[in-house]
C-alpha cells in the first residue's frame, strides 16, 4: 500500500501575517498490507498515520483507486474511514482523475499507460 499526504502550509511575514500558501505532497512510503479486507486496509492507514503523528481529525481528503474494498459506500474503506471521524472528508477516485490525464492531456502519459496496458496484454 502506499501513502502520500497533501497539506497546506501557510507563510507568514515578520509579523505574523499570513502572505501566502503552499501546498505540499509527501510520500510516506510503501506498507505491507497482509489483511487487504476493508477493515484491515483501514487499521493499517489509520496506524501508519498515527506512527507519522498525522492525527486523523484534521485529514479532509480521501483518495482511493476506486476497487469496492476501498470505495464501497456500505463496508469499503472510506465508510469506515468516514465512521471513525466526525468531520466530513472528501472521498475521490484516483483511477478517473489517471484516466482524464492519460486521455491526451500530457502525451508522455498516455504513452506511459499505453505501455503499461501493453505489457499487461502480453503476460495475461
Amino acid at each position: 500500500m502506499r501513502q502520500i499526504s497533501r497539506y497546506v502550509r501557510i507563510i507568514k511575514d515578520e509579523n505574523e501575517n499570513p502572505v501566502d500558501v503552499k501546498i505540499i505532497e509527501s510520500f510516506l512510503g510503501f506498507e505491507k498490507v497482509d489483511d487487504q479486507t476493508a477493515s484491515g486496509l483501514e487499521s493499517k492507514i489509520v496506524d501508519v498515520l498515527k506512527k507519522k503523528k498525522i492525527e486523523l481529525s484534521k485529514c479532509r481528503e480521501q483518495g482511493n483507486d476506486g476497487a469496492t474494498t476501498m470505495s464501497g459506500i456500505y463496508n469499503g474503506v472510506q465508510k469506515k474511514i468516514l465512521d471513525r471521524e466526525e468531520k466530513d472528508i472528501y472521498v475521490h477516485r484516483l483511477n478517473l482523475v489517471l484516466n482524464d490525464v492519460s486521455m491526451g492531456a500530457i502525451p508522455e502519459v498516455q504513452k506511459f499507460w499505453e505501455l503499461i496496458v501493453r505489457i499487461h496484454v502480453f503476460f495475461h
